[in-house]
């Protein structure tokens, strides 16, 4: 019977793929743009994933080197066509291109050139074609280089087939942009075509689950000169293909799935122009870390004194531990200036951020670094690549890899961290999930700074306690007492003062555990502290039939339902951080009420022992006791172990959701 379960599994899957291979194949690769097929207009589903609500027809990239003037630049051309499917299908006539325009100025930039966007309905039995007029176009400056287009496709509606195309043109041609093959909807066909001359040798790498169909040759190019001239050199020509790849959707537990779709990444290696000496861009992170140091916005934060009377008057110097000196520093910033919920790697002065009242997390951090410092305690910037923004190449140092910065600190045993998006919340080690990354980097003066681990300085822990009486109409009331640290003290506080006010926060805690509660205390809700303590007092209405009481003894489940429901996952699991979690509840029965069984003790781990849960229930006269824990000692699990992940959790669930039953004894 398993032989001819696991064989009907297995043709069902080939099955499947096949049909929605011929489904695929039924619409053909358009690659001549302002002309939409019959097919392509007559399309109404992604026989692939129906559940797709746009997908691409064809998209295209390519990059090519020119000679202008005097220098090179690159030429990138962009086209792009999507069928609308579905009504939120219609998000995608919003598009935005990024480039460093450089505020304008003069000297090395990116020009945006040739935008053009089309849409195309069915009117009457014809396609209509409507263009995207000037009107349409925004642009924004997010930084002193960086600028935005905003664009938006007119006329766009279920059904619509979407065109777009642009070009770049930019002096930066030692750097190529990273080419993503999938995005958040499926691509039917996908290709990249770099063209790079003989004097660049880069390291072109392709990363990904999805192989694409690749091909290199030499090509021969001869570029234009000045006074009429022309010179000609071999070029190296690189195609990607992509078919049929999956929509990167956003999942439970994953940052952002766009970073483990496939990608093809160029890094420069060397510049060997003819008659010239020979460049290595070959770097290490020493060098990367001099570059900081040297770098407006980084290194010359790092020599300014800070509130320096502020700091005397407060006497942190002669504060007796290092813990109350960082305690007193982080106090005085905090006071003075605001984290404005922006993430960067380099900052701006103090006083610019004193004089606002707010800055980004890197400001603040340089003002951190530079009191405790003052105050003699060893501390230094620690550089990293957010989750969100993927893995950090630890083997290609590179500063643009690098997206922010954090506080780190010794107190003469280990060091500790700190990061200004978590002073109003949180306390010395914790950090937000998406900064817990395994591999930061210290940076040094000397440029001898230590790859550090973040991920196990921040723990989500909380113990609570529930002591509670049944009464035999099936009310519980009790109190329940909960201690939080680390990540779980900050989400608390967060949860406190993101509600209007404490009668809004208590009652959202009632509509959550559907229970109602008379009295609510908090212990250290605002302030930067290392524990949260809650007591809260509740009565909750358990199910009552004739003699019997249907009661979850848990009361308040660690896990409410199993947050991985789907067939399989495209992307691994990142959770946010660690996890340890205990509940512990004393019920008293009604007289003359007796449990009718109770459940077998659990204790049950993950294949690698990285989850575990347990749960023991036992009664002693008319009292009921349970202890459940639940740990998570990992944060990442690969698209292979995802079944194990999702068995783990559905039993996890199970058993915090399971009744006994309560009985009134026969008279």
């Amino acid at each position: 019977m398993k032989h001819f379960s696991k064989l009907f599994f297995v043709m069902a899957i080939a099955m499947g793929f096949m049909c929605a291979q011929q489904a695929v194949a039924q619409i053909k690769v358009n690659q001549k743009f302002g002309k939409p097929t019959e097919e392509e207009m007559a399309m109404t589903t992604y026989a692939a994933d129906t559940s797709a609500a746009a997908v691409v027809l064809y998209a295209s990239r390519t990059v090519r080197y020119e000679f202008a003037q005097t220098d090179f630049k690159t030429i990138t051309d962009v086209k792009c066509r999507i069928k609308v499917l579905k009504e939120e299908g219609k998000e995608w006539a919003n598009g935005s291109v990024v480039f460093d325009y450089n505020n304008g100025k003069y000297g090395s930039c990116e020009m945006l050139s040739q935008l053009k966007a089309y849409s195309y309905n069915m009117e009457n039995g014809k396609v209509v074609k409507t263009k995207m007029e000037s009107s349409m176009l925004s642009n924004e400056d997010l930084t002193k280089r960086k600028r935005v287009t905003k664009f938006t496709v007119p006329k766009v509606t279920v059904g619509s087939v979407i065109e777009y195309e642009y070009s770049i043109s930019s002096d930066f041609y030692y750097t190529i942009d990273d080419w993503n093959a999938q995005r958040s909807i499926p691509v039917l066909y996908t290709s990249y075509e770099l063209t790079i001359p003989e004097y660049f040798n880069f390291n072109v790498n392709e990363t990904g689950f999805h192989r694409l169909e690749h091909g290199r040759k030499s090509v021969n190019t001869t570029f234009s000169l000045k006074g009429g001239y022309s010179a000609s050199c071999s070029c190296e020509e690189y195609t990607f293909v992509g078919r049929d790849l999956p929509a990167l959707k956003k999942e439970n537990f994953v940052y952002n799935p766009l970073v483990y779709g496939q990608k093809v990444t160029a890094e420069l290696m060397s510049i060997q122009f003819p008659g010239e000496p020979f460049h290595s861009y070959t770097t290490t992170w020493k060098s990367v870390d001099e570059r900081l140091m040297d770098a407006d916005g980084f290194g010359d934060l790092l020599k300014k004194h800070v509130l320096k009377d502020e700091m005397a008057a407060a006497g942190v110097a002669s504060l007796p531990s290092v813990e109350e000196k960082v305690k007193a520093v982080v106090k005085l910033v905090s006071d003075k200036v605001r984290w404005n919920e922006k993430v960067g790697l380099t900052g701006v002065s103090a006083s610019k951020a004193l004089k606002e009242g707010s800055a980004n997390n890197a400001t603040i951090n340089f003002m951190l670094i530079n009191m405790l410092n003052d105050a003699g305690i060893e501390a230094f910037p620690v550089v990293l690549r957010t989750r969100d923004e993927g893995f950090l190449p630890v083997t290609n140092p590179t500063i643009d890899a690098l997206t922010t910065v954090i506080v780190g600190y010794s107190d003469g045993e280990k060091n500790h961290y700190l990061d200004a998006s978590m002073l109003q919340d949180g306390y010395i080690d914790v950090l937000p999930g998406i900064m817990l990354v395994d591999r930061a980097h210290e940076v040094r003066k000397d440029g001898l700074g230590d790859w550090l681990n973040l991920q196990d300085a921040s723990v989500a822990k909380c113990t609570q306690s529930v002591l509670a009486t049944l009464d035999a109409s099936g009310v519980l009331s009790g109190t329940s007492s909960s201690r939080a640290t680390g990540i779980d003290a900050a989400q608390f506080r967060k949860s406190f003062r993101m509600a209007s006010d404490s009668t809004t926060y208590v009652s959202e805690k009632a509509n959550r555990h559907n229970i109602e509660i008379s009295e609510c205390n908090m212990g250290n809700a605002r302030g930067f502290l290392p524990v949260v303590t809650e007591t809260f007092t509740f009565t909750k209405q358990c199910n009552s039939v004739g003699d019997l009481i249907y009661l979850n003894p848990l009361v308040f489940p660690l896990l409410d339902e199993n947050p991985f429901v789907a067939e399989e996952r495209k992307v691994p699991i990142d959770f946010p951080t660690f996890e340890t979690q205990a509940l512990v509840a004393n019920i008293t029965l009604p007289e003359g009420y007796a449990v009718e069984a109770l459940p077998d003790p659990i204790n049950m781990m993950s294949t690698d022992k990285s989850i575990k849960f347990s749960m023991q229930m036992g009664i002693t006269e008319n009292q009921l006791a349970v202890r459940c824990t639940y740990s998570l000692s990992k944060l990442f699990f690969t698209v292979e172990e995802y079944l194990d992940v999702k068995a783990m959790f559905s039993e996890i669930a199970k058993q915090c959701n399971n009744m006994v039953v309560i009985k009134k004894a026969e008279q």
